[in-house]
């Protein structure tokens, strides 16, 4: 069981690895309240990759339930498509079932086994062949359930195909490496009529309040910085751009003037601007 990918918080994060240790329905229920005063999410109760011990089915869904019943905000279900020599769809058409059986109605589906034996977590991530078709044929026999797509996905197009067959899709690594994916996801998966940076400068300029605010509390650059060290990946002056930051950022001296220094290194020079125009 871990929280929102998006709640950073050590303790929480502790609690909920003591509802996975014991596998108790009265701990997790104890401690599922303690996730809203920290929470911007939903909680996702997951299968874990790290796992020492395979939790039953019924297990997850009387853990599902009882956290269900002690929250006020939504929590969901994140699994892999199985795990080590599990080789049939029923058996984890089998596990939504009966975990929806709690209560469940959101699953975000991982579409890769786990090996619990052999691989690492980065492992894990990458070498188990992925299998979108069992996550679109989950959809098609849970219709009511929310089946959300996760694993491999690195662009737009990927995503609307997808949606083709499944409610939503969790993007994972692609947007941290290459920020700048998500300037046309409004646009092209939500309607809306703009995006909401027409650039990365325009992005940049939003984030400056943020960053000083966050220099003003005692952070360092870097704690900022660091999440957009691929904004300008494969685009001109990248590299520039990602080394000045690694370079100064983490400097106690450092202001958003070193961002600025890095983004100047992006910029377009005048001639290949002409160019363009």
């Amino acid at each position: 069981l871990h929280p929102h990918d998006g709640i950073p918080d050590p303790l929480w994060s502790r609690g909920l690895g003591d509802v996975y240790k014991r596998q108790d329905p009265g701990v997790a229920r104890e401690r599922a309240p303690e996730a809203p005063a920290v929470a911007v999410g939903p909680i996702h109760a997951g299968r874990s990759t790290e796992a020492p011990r395979v939790v039953t089915t019924l297990k997850r869904a009387n853990l599902y339930a009882a956290m269900r019943e002690a929250c006020n905000i939504p929590v969901t279900v994140k699994h892999r498509i199985g795990i080590d020599h599990q080789e049939c769809y029923s058996e984890l058409a089998d596990f939504v079932g009966t975990v929806a059986s709690g209560g469940a109605e959101v699953f975000i589906v991982h579409a890769r086994k786990a090996w619990l034996q052999g691989l690492s977590p980065k492992e894990n991530r990458e070498i188990p062949p992925l299998n979108y078709d069992w996550v679109y044929h989950l959809k098609r026999d849970f219709p009511e359930l929310t089946i959300v797509i996760n694993g491999g996905i690195e662009t737009l197009d990927a995503c609307e195909t997808h949606l083709e067959h499944v409610d939503g899709v969790m993007l994972g690594r692609a947007p941290y490496q290459n920020p700048w994916l998500l300037s046309e996801v409004d646009i092209r998966l939500f309607g809306a009529n703009n995006a909401v940076s027409i650039n990365r400068e325009a992005a940049i300029e939003a984030m400056l309040p943020y960053i000083e605010q966050q220099l003003a509390d005692g952070a360092r650059l870097h704690h900022v910085t660091r999440h957009m060290l691929g904004l300008y990946q494969g685009h001109y002056g990248g590299r520039q751009y990602r080394r000045h930051l690694s370079e100064l950022a983490h400097k106690a001296e450092s202001d958003v003037k070193i961002l600025l220094e890095a983004v100047a290194f992006a910029a377009i020079p005048p001639e290949r601007a002409a160019a363009a125009s």
